[in-house]
């Protein structure tokens, strides 16, 4: 008897401890994991990015003012030119022919203009002494100011004719490098006009000096202001970021045409220039990412912005994990960065706060037990490729 009985307490103290044991499992499994990071003290910026293309400063499209067949190319890709040096040639042979041609007609006319003024000034003294009709000394003025109004009309079509012929010759219209060609000898070139855009010769830029020609969307341009400071991206250096500053934005939104399209607009966007203040070699044409900093703050609180949560009555809060366990703590929001917020009252650098996943903050307690797994932060762009380069 007394050993059925120590088998039967063994056998309930054996099955007491499996249920204790499944119990404590069952009842770890419900503790859920959160990834937490420490509240830090820095600085935070607002950032509103922009797309663009980069150009000199000093950028001109060399075009022709008049119609005709290129003659001649005084400069090739790459040359050096200074303002004022003779680029290229238009057929002359029309423009001058048309100023000869209106000389000869100009001279022809101030000789007969001279003849008619003297016969004029003799009518007028005859018929003033009532020695001829009155009909042939109007006849006498009308012919007089009929030459006058030809010479005058000539003379300003040959000005007109020299002006031409004087833009068969293209200048540089400013010192810099010739960065395209477009056009070679023999081909037509024409003025612009309403309809018709003007050939484009050749395009001239001064280096020295570089600017973004950037988009900024509507949602966001109100934040935008000249003098802000700007971080610039190109994709020719990937280790290096020139600064900018905030030039000038434009007040109409940008409209596109036919003649000029963008693959950096989308929707609604407003043109704004940046000015490269740094040094470096960048060519027209490059593609650039702009980050204008709109807003910044030194030494201020900051936790990651998928941390916060928001009451229904508006109020913002986060978890604090302390001890094994996260406790509500609501707080005031300041500057909300892209991945940042700066936190007013309700954390000091130092606390851990809890930051995720999402899905598991939003079901979380005050007071409740968590498993906490510290959330390592990402390696910047520039870390990563030092570490690629080891």
């Amino acid at each position: 008897m007394k050993g059925k009985r120590l088998i039967i307490i063994v056998a309930a103290v054996v099955i007491l401890v499996v249920f204790v044991v499944l119990n404590v499992k069952k009842a770890g499994g419900k503790i859920p994991a959160v990834e937490a990071e420490v509240a830090s003290k820095g600085a935070i910026q607002e950032i509103v990015r922009a797309d663009g293309e980069i150009k000199a400063e000093k950028q001109v499209d060399v075009g022709s003012d008049i119609m005709g067949r290129i003659e001649k190319i005084y400069v090739r890709l790459g040359n050096y030119v200074r303002k004022g040096d003779t680029l290229c040639l238009i057929d002359r042979q029309s423009y001058e022919a048309k100023v000869k041609s209106l000389e000869a007609t100009l001279n022809d006319l101030r000789n007969r203009l001279e003849k008619a003024q003297k016969d004029f000034e003799r009518m007028k003294n005859l018929f003033e002494k009532g020695l001829v009709a009155e009909t042939d000394y109007e006849n006498s003025r009308l012919q007089y100011e009929n030459l006058k109004a030809q010479y005058e009309s000539t003379f300003y079509s040959l000005q007109d004719a020299k002006y031409q012929l004087s833009k068969t010759v293209i200048l540089a219209p400013i010192s810099g490098k010739v960065i395209s060609v477009n056009k070679e000898v023999g081909e037509i070139v024409v003025m612009g006009t309403v309809n018709t855009s003007a050939t484009v010769i050749m395009t001239i830029a001064e280096l020295s000096k570089m600017k973004v020609d950037a988009y900024v969307d509507e949602s966001e341009v109100v934040k935008v202001k000249e003098g802000q400071p700007v971080k610039v991206s190109v994709t020719a250096y990937t280790d290096k970021n020139f600064k900018g500053l905030v030039k000038a934005l434009s007040a109409a939104p940008y409209q596109s045409n036919a003649a000029s399209t963008s693959s950096y607009t989308s929707g609604i966007t407003y043109p704004v220039e940046i000015s490269i203040v740094d040094t470096g070699v960048l060519y027209p044409g490059m593609s650039a990412t702009c980050e204008i900093i709109v807003e910044r703050k030194d030494s201020v609180i900051k936790v990651p912005v998928q941390a916060l949560g928001k009451e229904k009555s508006g109020e913002d809060y986060l978890f604090i994990v302390r001890e094994g366990k996260v406790f509500k703590q609501m707080v005031k929001v300041g500057l909300i960065a892209s991945n940042e917020a700066e936190i007013l009252e309700g954390v000091s650098a130092g606390d851990t706060v809890a930051v995720g996943p999402y899905s598991t903050l939003r079901t979380l307690k005050d007071g409740q037990r968590i498993r906490v797994e510290m959330k390592k932060k990402a390696p910047t762009a520039r870390e990563g490729q030092r570490k690629a380069r080891k």
